[in-house]
């Protein structure tokens, strides 16, 4: 299966809101390849998780089921040879979780091209200081609650992995997919490309694809999974494990119907109280204690990458310099 796109993440990279407003089922361009019109593609957790819920083997390719899920969405949007579109296979996921060191990415690429040896592949990377500020903040939204330090600072124990800064050293990933799909399958666009000039970026993807992608300008104003209220949720962090129950705090037995009710509305209470200009001192500290904490991890990386992808990354604020 020769025209297909794959979209791998990186997490926090725009990856929902490309989801929602361009590989949908109602493009002209886009087939997702999905039980659903839009969101992540339901086809990708097949390539990390077994049908009962269970992390694949790392042996496992799980090559049968793929295919019989593949063959059944087929059906359902009666595709065949002659369909004028681009399946898609959009999740995040693919690129490995950046709470768990993304420690199978490298299997999970394996088994994309052993389905789909053809493909196309399209990254998007974004600034690492930025990426960890929003990645962050997403960590508790799922149910973390350390602060930022110990969430920088845990090293991996050799049980269950966590944040690892070497999961965020983009050249790497980049590499492993250039070597098994071909320098010319494989498409990596910085976020803060997509900032700054959305037209730009879907050119450059319509180039890559060799076919055109046009996005509604008012498509451009819709807003996906956006974070608010930072300076609450990191001081009352403590009340995750009263709302989340997930691995991320160890599957806490504290989550009931009522304490999760009364933990939000703790929450929400707290917010009418926080003014702006405390929202905003606390973004801009935080923001500098992550800053100062990447100074120097990833300038060589980012050196590499730039080179890879024909982009000057220090355009775009990437390149920390060494102290």
């Amino acid at each position: 299966m020769d025209n297909v796109l794959i979209h791998i993440g990186y997490h926090k990279t725009g990856t929902t809101w490309l989801q929602n407003e361009v590989f949908i089922s109602e493009s002209d361009v886009f087939q997702p390849l999905s039980k659903n019109n839009s969101g992540h593609s339901t086809l990708a957790g097949h390539f990390i998780y077994s049908e009962d819920g269970y992390l694949l083997n790392s042996f496992d390719d799980n090559e049968e089921v793929i295919k019989k899920h593949l063959k059944s969405l087929k059906e359902s949007f009666n595709y065949d040879s002659t369909m004028n579109k681009i399946l898609v296979m959009s999740n995040e996921r693919l690129s490995g979780n950046p709470n768990s060191a993304g420690f199978d990415s490298s299997i999970v690429a394996k088994r994309i091209k052993k389905i789909f040896p053809k493909g196309k592949i399209l990254i998007v990377i974004r600034e690492q200081s930025s990426w960890l500020f929003s990645n962050y903040f997403e960590y508790l939204s799922n149910g973390g609650n350390h602060n930022i330090e110990k969430y920088l600072s845990l090293k991996y124990d050799g049980k269950r992995p966590g944040f690892s800064p070497n999961n965020i050293c983009y050249h790497l990933l980049i590499k492993e997919y250039r070597k098994k799909f071909g320098d010319e399958n494989v498409l990596v666009l910085p976020y803060e490309y997509f900032k700054k000039d959305k037209i730009c970026f879907f050119e450059t993807l319509s180039d890559f694809l060799g076919r055109t992608v046009i996005i509604p300008s008012k498509n451009f104003k819709n807003k996906w999974n956006v974070k608010s209220d930072y300076y609450v949720n990191y001081k009352l962090r403590f009340l995750n494990i009263f709302i989340h129950a997930s691995s991320l705090n160890n599957h806490s037995r504290l989550r009931t119907k009522l304490t999760r009710i009364l933990a939000i509305l703790i929450k929400k209470t707290m917010i009418n109280f926080i003014p702006e200009y405390l929202e905003k001192s606390f973004q801009s500290s935080l923001k500098a204690k992550i800053q100062l904490w990447c100074l120097g991890k990833f300038e060589d990386s980012n050196k590499i990458t730039s080179d890879l992808i024909g982009m000057n990354l220090e355009d775009f604020g990437y390149l920390n310099t060494k102290e």
